[in-house]
């Protein structure tokens, strides 16, 4: 598993979130391909990404970049929750 994440965070506004735009598609039963964009001033510069596939409730590969508040994100991540008792998905009645 590999997880990096860097930001300059911005010192002079109050925190600002809007969003651009939003979509996801399924792209199997337990996996949805998610993009989004959006405005949040938070960070005047960031780039992280996520390539954790299990261990983890919503686990999947995920890029983001931040520049100016401008943010770009596309993941592709777990619909179902991570267990941590048995260290597995959450089946609630049906098999993984």
């Amino acid at each position: 598993m590999i997880r990096f994440s860097f930001g300059i965070a911005n010192w002079r506004r109050p925190c600002e979130f809007r969003n651009i735009y939003n979509r996801s598609w399924a792209v199997s039963q337990n996996r949805t391909l998610e993009i989004q964009f959006d405005r949040y001033d938070y960070e005047l510069l960031g780039v992280g990404f996520d390539l954790r596939w299990s261990g983890q409730s919503h686990a999947g590969p995920d890029i983001d970049f931040n520049i100016l508040g401008w943010c770009f994100r596309i993941g592709l991540p777990d619909n179902r929750h991570w267990d941590y008792e048995t260290d597995t998905w959450e089946t609630h009645g049906q098999s993984n």
